[in-house]
């Protein structure tokens, strides 16, 4: 017979994740990761001096993590237009990125930057306040910081 380490009944243990409501909330760069496979660096921001329960009523919103993304042109996005069809995407993400910097206050002027500041841990530690929403994806609903800034 098979083992398990721990006995658990779906029907009452399984619940949905505590989100954090949607708002405003401090906290600071935790963690600051690229991802290669999606040209996509994440800024971990975990919620801090906030007070408050998430939607469960229970759970503490302060010592959440709020992923924050920054999309990196890919070669092709240069032919491929946004949504709104205003602007390619690879111009939607420069300009993106830029923004970012600018709100953060650091140094993202080109690859070589990002590259040294990740490796540095440069980042970690700034202040923010986070805008933080909802999203849903494949019926799952969770958290995502929608703008980020230093405080």
């Amino acid at each position: 017979m098979t083992q398990f380490e721990a006995d658990f009944d779906l029907e009452n243990d399984a619940t949905e994740e505590p989100l954090v409501p949607d708002g405003n909330y401090r906290g600071a760069i935790t963690k600051v990761a690229f991802y290669e496979e999606a040209q996509n660096l994440k800024f971990y921001i975990t919620l801090s001096d906030n007070g408050g329960e998430c939607t469960d009523g229970q759970t503490p919103i302060d010592g959440a993590v709020i992923p924050y993304n920054v999309w990196f042109p890919r070669s092709g996005d240069k032919d491929e237009m946004t949504a709104s069809g205003r602007q390619s995407k690879w111009q939607w993400k420069v300009n993106n990125i830029k923004k970012v910097a600018e709100a953060l206050g650091i140094n993202m002027q080109n690859t070589e930057a990002i590259s040294q500041g990740i490796a540095d841990s440069e980042w970690v530690g700034i202040e923010v306040t986070v805008k933080v929403g909802t999203n849903e994806y494949n019926n799952q609903i969770s958290n995502q910081a929608e703008s980020v800034e230093a405080v």
